[in-house]
């Protein structure tokens, strides 16, 4: 793919910078070795998502509330009052 390159050279950075940090790729040959065969459009959600599974497992390993991590401290809400949902226009 066109961004493959770049996404190689990104991952060797974060590895040089970031020894002692855990770095994975997701994808055709990747850490997570996947087979993306519908392109980068389905990629993208398999990788967020996965970040997201992370972040909960992160979060809960630290001690924090999984739901509200800033419970307590009126540091920051992640309610958004008023979102309306419309249809998608085909």
């Amino acid at each position: 793919t066109p961004t493959s390159r770049y996404d190689a050279d990104l991952t060797a950075e974060l590895r040089t910078q970031f020894p002692h940090a855990s770095v994975e790729t997701i994808g055709a040959g990747g850490d997570i070795d996947i087979a993306m065969p519908f392109g980068a459009a389905w990629a993208a959600p398999l990788c967020v998502a996965s970040a997201q599974v992370r972040g909960v497992v992160w979060s809960h390993n630290l001690g924090l509330n999984v739901d509200d991590p800033f419970s307590g401290q009126s540091t920051l809400s992640r309610v958004v009052s008023g979102v309306k949902l419309y249809p998608v226009a085909s």
